[in-house]
């Protein structure tokens, strides 16, 4: 296991909302919480969902077991969802600049949502965690096409060559 990877990756996810930001910004605020019969509903739902992943997987990795979920009444504008997921996201930034290769083998307890007990090495949590963003981001931009709006690429490679 590579830290130094996940340190890229994690990076890469950063740069990657804010790509999306970018086309969620010029959204009406209608067009922001129109509803679609798919995934978390509106561009709204998505975003606060991907949010709420983030902070709930950060809380298991130290220690804590949420049974809140976050909805996008919590959070009802994009500068509360901001403001929110910038938190988070420092809080990440500070984990993962941390983080020694040997912290990657660490088991990782934890009760799911419905309280069953888990155990899952902290490599494996890290790279769900992206996954899971990637998944919510490309449905987030789907949305956003379906409402006309502007989309990006957000993929990985795209990261690698702009990073210095």
């Amino acid at each position: 296991m590579n830290a130094e990877y996940f340190k890229t990756l994690f990076d890469y996810n950063t740069w990657a909302h804010r790509r999306v930001w970018d086309c969620v910004m010029p959204l009406a605020d209608s067009q922001f919480k129109q509803e679609f019969g798919f995934s978390w509903r509106s561009v709204h739902g998505e975003l606060v969902h991907n949010m709420w992943a983030e902070w709930l997987y950060f809380q298991r990795i130290t220690g804590e077991s949420p049974t809140v979920r976050y909805a996008p009444q919590d959070f009802p504008t994009r500068d509360a969802i901001q403001t929110r997921w910038q938190d988070i996201e420092a809080d990440w930034q500070r984990f993962i600049h941390a983080l020694r290769d040997e912290h990657l083998v660490k088991p990782i307890p934890y009760h799911d949502m419905g309280g069953s007990p888990h155990t899952t090495l902290l490599w494996q949590l890290l790279a769900h965690l992206i996954n899971h963003s990637t998944t919510h981001r490309v449905t987030t931009l789907a949305m956003v096409d379906l409402l006309g709006g502007k989309t990006v690429d957000q993929d990985l490679i795209y990261y690698l060559r702009e990073k210095p």
